[in-house]
């Protein structure tokens, strides 16, 4: 597990070497997307929550992750709408 929630985060970087990584906690930062992340094979657990994530083009790089399992988004800017479901 990685813990990096209320850093003030605005972009994902240096976490490639990070091939075992089952889970990362990003809440409470200041994403407007979450590209960085595809380079994780193991990652299962995603928790971008109270973040600036305005759509779902912001979320697009967590599709090329086989292995997610859960992916918590809840106080973002993404509206719901039947297109979310489709992109799962």
């Amino acid at each position: 597990m990685l813990y990096l929630q209320h850093n003030m985060i605005a972009k994902i970087s240096g976490l490639e070497n990070l091939q075992k990584l089952v889970h990362i906690n990003l809440s409470h930062n200041r994403l407007t997307n979450l590209e960085g992340l595809s380079g994780l094979p193991e990652l299962k657990n995603i928790d971008a929550s109270h973040n600036f994530l305005p759509d779902l083009e912001s979320i697009a790089e967590v599709g090329k992750i086989p292995t997610i399992e859960i992916l918590d988004l809840r106080n973002n800017k993404i509206e719901k709408n039947d297109k979310f479901v489709e992109f799962f």
